[in-house]
């Protein structure tokens, strides 16, 4: 009596392999749609900002948090200004001076 070779995976094998994988590409996913500050760019920053306040003239420094406003110090006219970033997925954005 022959023996079947055993090549390949079972189908166990292969949905746990594909859930793993599922959750390594929904965790960041997941994380951008709660807060989308995370990936706001410098430039972009500086760029919105002048919108509303012209006198801005470079980003100083920049600190994201993914569930909490992050925090943006800017370079003005008058000295250091530091603004608050609330976002949710990215388009709706505000930004404002005290939290």
């Amino acid at each position: 009596m022959r023996q079947k070779s055993r090549k390949g995976f079972t189908l166990v094998e292969l949905v746990i392999a594909i859930v793993f994988i599922m959750m390594l590409v929904a965790i960041p996913v997941i994380f951008g749609v709660i807060r989308g500050n995370f990936w706001y760019t410098e430039a972009g920053v500086l760029q919105d900002l002048r919108v509303d306040h012209p006198d801005v003239t470079s980003v100083v420094k920049t600190e994201r948090h993914v569930f909490s406003d992050s925090v943006i110090t800017v370079e003005t006219a008058k000295g250091r200004q530091v603004y608050y970033l609330d976002t949710n997925i990215m388009t709706n954005h505000k930004f404002s001076t005290s939290k």
